[in-house]
């Protein structure tokens, strides 16, 4: 038995004229996955960071008339503003990782579209080059293919351009 995508998501990548297992999808999904993973990395250090900051033992009042008559109304008191310093803390701390949570998540989708143009970018050599061969008949085995900057894909170039001069 054969498994492969649901008929929904196959109809789905047609219509957006993908091909399943291209290098340009292949390339895409790495750059999300890769993306994806540092920024949950991110996340989880920003999580850690943010729910383990310091907390103070003992809070300074400042001497005022509404300061308490006794000790044990003043170790109150302070007891009271350490609970609602804590709450506080408490709570930007979950809102700093929800917040950062909801950007990964944009920028998750970003990174689908961006990784997407990167990858034909990177891949545009290659088919300048497929399509420079595919013209290539064995009329004009003269020509050749001429690829710029000195890279693998320019050392692919140069391969086929000796091929072709040796069948010439």
């Amino acid at each position: 038995m054969t498994w492969g995508p649901p008929r929904r998501l196959a109809g789905l990548t047609a219509r957006l004229g993908l091909r399943r297992g291209t290098a340009r999808t292949r390339f895409t999904a790495l750059y999300v996955t890769l993306f994806l993973l540092s920024g949950t990395a991110l996340l989880a250090i920003a999580a850690v960071v943010a729910s383990g900051g310091s907390r103070s033992s003992q809070t300074a009042l400042d001497g005022g008339a509404d300061q308490p008559a006794t000790a044990a109304q003043a170790q109150g008191r302070i007891d009271e503003l350490e609970q609602q310093l804590t709450q506080a803390h408490d709570t930007q701390s979950r809102q700093i990782v929800i917040g950062s949570a909801i950007a990964l998540g944009v920028m998750a989708v970003i990174s689908v579209g961006l990784g997407w143009f990167v990858a034909g970018r990177v891949l545009r050599p290659l088919r300048v080059m497929t399509a420079a061969t595919r013209r290539i008949t064995a009329d004009s085995l003269h020509e050749r293919l001429a690829i710029g900057p000195g890279d693998e894909v320019k050392d692919l170039a140069d391969t086929i351009d000796d091929l072709l001069g040796r069948l010439s």
